[in-house]
């Protein structure tokens, strides 16, 4: 058969997975008598191979994908690597087409959502006849969410690894092995010079716990270890908020002799170029990974959490999931052994490898040469419901919810029906109801039929209400213990519109756009007033205060009915002071807004920062204790512990006066 595989040729072999996976299937393909070549994706890049294994460059055809002619069959086959996605237009020229998912997919898809990095690619399904998932760390989980989500039937393939590449870049170089390096006179003594290199691309980075393991090496005295710690692929987890202030900060504050250094992907085969190099590894759900065998094949000592090569017979190097205390022993075990280990444990490690993952072992030939040659049934349709089978609305009941509430279109009605559910969602207010909606302001909830389920909103300063028939408590409190049945859903988060409502429609509070939540408004230049000032309820004294000693300091302009002193331009409406739009562009004139609440309670977050924020003011905020949970607090002037007008205008007046740290504190939503 005639096989067609994707690959991305730019820069250096060693730059991901996806070349190593490609090249290794590719020769197991070739090794059970199949024509197999490559499709280049790279559009911006013609040299037709990768910079570092020119050496294996003759042994393989390769095709821009650009040069593949419509009309005509490409091959029988398309194995597209990966996110190495052809064009649907593309792969219709091909007789069948395969995705090979190399990490686990449910695991890599969780981690986007909740750690999103660009680019993400799109994948574009279109034509592809199945699935295949890397049986190695693929669960049935990932079987599963595979066969929902993308429809295709999924095939486990094994994980194959090839020495090819590291070999011809070796010979290229003329490179040693590390035990050449470690032999030399000149390195005698030296301490052990440790890296981390894992894909450090998100704040859940994978060299948390290799640091970790690092610092209480560090703290028993173990090993001596270099000053500097390599932490490779980490261009975009050093520039990161949380991984700064929750990781690097404390891993390094008791080891202060100890320094970080941060550098861009580099050639794990190069390391045997560092002396007495050693590499900490940490993997999350995938239980082996190309560059691990890249070291073990060079020689360089690894510290690792692989079962798969603990099973192997990689033991002195190997620790347990996240344990860090058998971490450090793994590495004091694993320094005592390569200090005095022999080529021939190098050997002795290389056939290991190559009889385990390489493509010279047959099953791994068999196993590939069995799927490309028996596809897979294709999954039936999802059933869709006939006309006679039309589900009946899910009717939602609203009571005791506040002045502008629209039972019919709302934020509730929104959110069940962008979670998947089924049927219509219909707000009312009477007749037969699925469940029962009520919020804080009264009691006729109570008069509804116990039999019926219910649940409890409150954005206000209310407690949740315990009872038998109600199901759910959404409110703003942040619960330490939880049966499931409570969920936090603080007032701020209804002010925007997630689902691209009609904020016509919607009545009471309209929402604001996610874009105007983001990314703000107007800079610094255009802003001509000092602050705002939106209130109608006068019972709140710090806030009354605040806005007492501001105007000691410049004039503050009160729009709200509380201390008014600009008339009623913005009276007409709903909301503090005439309506949430409304407001929003009225504090588009100032640098700062009062965005006091009207209580100090522990998870009490209203709407005030979020409005002055999206008109892109430096919100002056006072209120809940735990708003850093929500909200970045250098994204606003915190005087949640001011207690004097000469506190209040002092941080103020530091803002105002400067233009860098003005434009820091009215950032975006973080």
């Amino acid at each position: 058969m005639r096989i067609a595989i994707t690959v991305h040729h730019q820069y250096s072999f060693f730059s991901s997975g996806s070349p190593q996976t490609a090249l290794s299937i590719g020769e197991a393909l070739r090794l059970k008598g199949h024509d197999v070549y490559f499709v280049n994706t790279a559009t911006e890049s013609r040299t037709g191979w990768w910079d570092d294994v020119k050496g294996v460059q003759s042994d393989w055809t390769v095709v821009q994908v650009g040069d593949i002619s419509p009309g005509t069959l490409a091959g029988d086959m398309v194995i597209e690597v990966g996110q190495h996605f052809l064009e649907p237009s593309v792969r219709q020229l091909f007789g069948r087409a395969i995705w090979l998912c190399r990490k686990p997919l449910l695991y890599n898809d969780v981690e986007i959502s909740m750690f999103p990095h660009s680019p993400v690619p799109c994948r574009k399904m279109e034509g592809i006849s199945e699935v295949w998932l890397i049986k190695d760390h693929s669960t049935d989980d990932d079987i599963q969410y595979a066969e929902t989500l993308l429809r295709r039937p999924v095939r486990l393939v094994p994980f194959t690894w090839s020495p090819s590449p590291a070999e011809a870049y070796r010979s290229e170089t003329k490179a040693p092995i590390w035990q050449q390096v470690r032999d030399m006179q000149e390195h005698s003594g030296r301490p052990w010079s440790l890296h981390i290199c894992e894909t450090n691309n998100t704040s859940a980075s994978s060299c948390t716990i290799p640091l970790f393991i690092m610092r209480e090496v560090c703290k028993r005295g173990l090993v001596p270890l270099a000053k500097e710690i390599r932490i490779h692929n980490a261009d975009t987890v050093k520039e990161t908020e949380f991984f700064k202030k929750n990781v690097q900060e404390h891993v390094f504050s008791d080891i202060p002799e100890m320094n970080p250094v941060f550098v861009g992907r580099q050639r794990t085969v190069d390391y045997v170029y560092d002396p007495m190099s050693i590499v900490i590894a940490h993997s999350r759900f995938i239980r082996i990974r190309p560059y691990l065998l890249d070291l073990l094949w060079t020689g360089v000592p690894v510290i690792h959490n692989s079962d798969i090569l603990r099973d192997l017979g990689f033991v002195s190097g190997y620790y347990k999931d996240n344990e860090i205390g058998a971490g450090a022993s793994a590495f004091e075990r694993i320094s005592q052994e390569s200090r005095v280990a022999g080529v021939d444990a190098l050997i002795n490690a290389r056939k290991k490898i190559l009889e385990r993952f390489t493509p010279v072992d047959l099953g791994i030939q068999d196993e590939f040469d069995r799927a490309i040659r028996t596809p897979l049934a294709a999954l039936p349709p999802l059933p869709l419901p006939s006309s006679s089978q039309t589900l009946a609305p899910f009717r939602i009941g609203f009571s005791d919810m506040w002045d502008g509430f629209r039972p019919e279109y709302n934020m509730f009605t929104l959110m069940l029906q962008a979670s998947g559910v089924k049927r219509d969602v219909v707000g009312v207010t009477e007749g037969p109801m699925d469940v029962l909606l009520f919020g804080p302001f009264g009691n006729a909830w109570k008069t509804f039929p116990i039999a019926l389920p219910k649940i409890h909103y409150t954005g206000e300063n209310t407690e949740p209400i315990m009872r038998d028939d109600i199901r759910l408590n959404i409110g703003f409190k942040h619960l330490n213990m939880n049966d499931g049945r409570y969920l936090r859903l603080p007032l701020w988060m209804l002010e925007i519109n997630w689902f691209r409502a009609d904020a016509e429609r919607i009545g009471n509070p309209k929402p604001i756009s996610i874009d105007a939540c983001c990314k703000g408004s107007a800079d610094l230049e255009s802003r001509n007033k000092f602050c705002a000032f939106v209130v109608t309820n006068p019972r709140q004294p710090m806030r009354n205060a605040a806005f007492q000693w501001l105007s000691q300091y410049k004039t503050v302009d009160s729009a709200g009915r509380l201390f008014n002193n600009i008339g009623p331009s913005i009276f007409a409406g709903l909301g503090g002071g005439g309506g949430e739009l409304m407001k929003v562009e009225f504090y588009k004139q100032y640098r700062f807004v009062v965005a006091y609440e009207n209580d100090s309670s522990p998870g009490y977050t209203t709407e005030k920062l979020l409005h002055a924020k999206a008109a892109g003011c430096v919100p002056i905020y006072w209120g809940d204790p735990k708003v850093e949970r929500d909200f970045d607090t250098g994204g606003f002037i915190d005087a949640r512990s001011v207690t004097t007008s000469g506190e209040l205008i002092r941080l103020v007046k530091e803002v105002e006066e400067n233009s860098e740290l003005w434009r820091k504190n009215r950032r975006s939503l973080r």
